[in-house]
């Protein structure tokens, strides 16, 4: 059978009778160490030809393009190829949002919101994410209408803060949606308006937003912008829950303890009122007890602990006790 191994001509220079005439077969090995060379000088090329070098990008930034001059900055923000340099990158980021270019912009309004690279500046911070979210930048209008809600660095208002808001919602920026769900809640900026809440808040919530999970659940919990629905309710807490929201594990908790939504389970109910209880929930430190008193003993040491102490509390200062001077105890009311 003919060998599928390549030949080449023997280069040892051997004229013997036995070997005159004769091809040598090359070694596999090197075969495969060609192969890899060869490819690993095409993906170099590749880069190269792909992206351009510093000294090639810190020229074209110094020529006035926009886009160079954000690129530069943005390497040494983050170390990229080069020594990190907030200072530096705030730099070229002003230098590429003073030619318009909508990511410098809002780069720069995090800088100046942050003080990071520049000194912190909410008043510039505003500006520059307002020219960002004149260009249709989703995160710069985010940031633009939390800042007319809070009133820092720009004068409070609502209404603008709506505005901006929805403007980011309609991009999909799941933060907005949330925000401009508790303003329909709310009726700040907007006319209240339930129904729209839970609109907005769905749009987040869908997108994995903790929050919007935990204020959906309770607007079906409560009926509010639709008809009550406790399997709903239990959906988006059990949502927010495994997140890690202790509002809507303490909620998740009490519907599996009363049976509400769901079969009655006071095994399930002791485990979230304890998930709850140890990021420091009171009430569910207080609910973790009363299942442990009543026989729920799935708890750890921890959350026993933290139940008993809130139990202490609720059943008053004939239960609490202070150690004075090395270990006297004093029996002492509950401030």
């Amino acid at each position: 059978m003919q060998s599928l191994i390549p030949f080449a001509p023997s280069v040892t220079g051997c004229h013997n009778g036995h070997n005159e005439g004769r091809l040598r077969a090359s070694n596999p090995a090197d075969d495969v160490v060609r192969q890899f060379l060869f490819l690993v000088a095409l993906l170099s090329a590749s880069l190269l030809w792909a992206e351009p070098g510093l000294d090639e990008l810190r020229a074209e930034a110094d020529s006035g393009a926009a886009s160079a001059q954000f690129d530069l900055g943005r390497k040494l923000a983050a170390g990229e190829g080069v020594s990190k340099d907030l200072t530096e990158a705030a730099k070229w980021f002003h230098r590429a949002a003073e030619h318009g270019n909508a990511s410098a912009q809002y780069y720069l309004g995090v800088g100046y919101a942050a003080g990071k690279g520049v000194p912190k500046d909410p008043r510039e911070a505003a500006k520059w994410f307002g020219e960002a979210a004149k260009q249709g930048n989703a995160t710069a209008q985010y940031r633009l209408g939390v800042m007319y809600l809070t009133g820092d660095g720009i004068q409070n208002d609502p209404m603008e803060a709506v505005k901006w808001l929805r403007c980011s919602a309609e991009q999909g920026i799941a933060s907005a949606q949330f925000l401009l769900g508790v303003a329909y809640a709310d009726g700040r900026g907007e006319a209240k308006n339930p129904a729209q809440a839970i609109s907005y808040f769905r749009k987040a919530a869908e997108s994995g937003h903790l929050r919007a999970q935990y204020f959906l659940g309770m607007m079906y919990a409560t009926g509010q912008g639709a008809p009550k629905d406790s399997m709903e309710a239990l959906r988006w807490f059990r949502e927010a829950a495994d997140q890690g929201d202790a509002e809507a594990q303490l909620n998740l908790a009490t519907m599996c303890a009363t049976g509400n939504g769901v079969t009655n389970d006071p095994a399930e109910a002791a485990k979230w009122y304890g998930r709850a209880a140890k990021q420091g929930n009171a009430p569910a430190q207080f609910f973790a007890g009363v299942a442990y008193a009543t026989g729920e003993r799935g708890l750890t040491d921890e959350i026993q602990t933290l139940a008993w102490m809130s139990l202490l509390y609720v059943v008053g200062s004939s239960c609490w006790f202070r150690f004075k001077n090395k270990g006297e105890k004093t029996r002492k009311p509950i401030p």
